[in-house]
This record gives C-alpha cells, sequence and structure tokens, in this order.
C-alpha cells in the first residue's frame, strides 16, 4: 500500500489526516456559504413575488380607473378628498371639526 514512498507510515498519516481535516473543513464551508446562499435567493424570490403581485395589483387597478368616465373619476376624487378632510392625510387629526369625536392615528 505504502510501496514507492520514502516518508515513513507515521509521518504519511500526519499528513494524510492534516489534508482530510483540511478537506473536510473547506466542504463544511461550502456547504454553509452553500445554505446560505439557498436561503437568500427563496427570501428574494419571495419578496419578487410579493411586489410582482402588489405591481400587478395596481396595474389593473390603474386599468379600471382609467376605464371609468371622467366623470365619475371626479367624484371619486372629491369623495376621497373629503374623507381625509383636506389635510393631506388619510387620518384626520384631533382637532378637525368632521371627525371631533374619533381618536386620530397619526399623532
Amino acid at each position: 500500500m505504502l510501496e514507492g514512498l520514502r516518508s515513513t507510515a507515521r509521518k504519511l498519516a500526519g499528513v494524510f489526516r492534516k489534508s482530510r481535516d483540511t478537506w473536510k473543513a473547506r466542504a463544511a464551508d461550502k456547504q454553509r456559504r452553500l445554505k446560505a446562499a439557498l436561503g437568500k435567493v427563496r427570501d428574494l424570490t419571495r419578496s419578487r413575488d410579493h411586489w410582482k403581485a402588489k405591481a400587478k395589483q395596481f396595474q389593473e387597478q390603474l386599468l379600471q380607473l382609467e376605464s371609468r368616465p371622467q366623470s365619475e373619476l371626479a367624484r371619486t376624487v372629491s369623495a376621497a378628498a373629503g374623507a381625509n378632510c383636506g389635510h393631506g392625510e388619510l387620518t384626520a387629526p384631533p382637532f378637525c371639526p368632521h371627525h371631533a369625536g374619533k381618536a386620530s392615528r397619526s399623532a
């Protein structure tokens, strides 16, 4: 088995053991990096799918709004403006006369 090698079996065993340990450490490191990369790919895929679905939903909503007659669209916009009392937020501050008894989430 060790014919043709000039080193003693004891020295060779140490060299082979060190080689094996180095190989195992490299393999374990690759496995850790692969597992981390697969997790990242999984998370990014989920995120991409989530945002793709959200974009599709908004695209459909935009198409619905664009297909409405202008008069209906104007009523929708004025109704939305009345809902927030012109404050620029959907939740009114506590001093708003239209929502005097309701608590505000924007505080």
